[in-house]
């Protein structure tokens, strides 16, 4: 059943929406402020990019592997 939870596409989805909670979050609480919050995703967005780029030369590299 883990497994099955694991592989789920709503399982990534909730730990992509981890984030913007915890933002949110501290938003409401005051603790940060709009510009903030604006520069904090957009660098979350970067690295995800740069990431999910990374992924085609890997796969590349690595053609046998079952971990690309």
């Amino acid at each position: 059943m883990l497994r099955r939870f694991i592989d789920s596409r709503y399982s990534l989805w909730l730990l992509l929406t981890l984030p913007g909670v915890y933002i949110l979050i501290q938003y409401w609480r005051g603790e940060t402020f709009y510009g903030e919050i604006v520069h904090f995703t957009g660098v979350l967005a970067t690295r995800l990019l740069m990431l999910t780029l990374a992924v085609t030369p890997l796969r590349l590299m690595f053609p046998t592997a079952r971990w690309t």
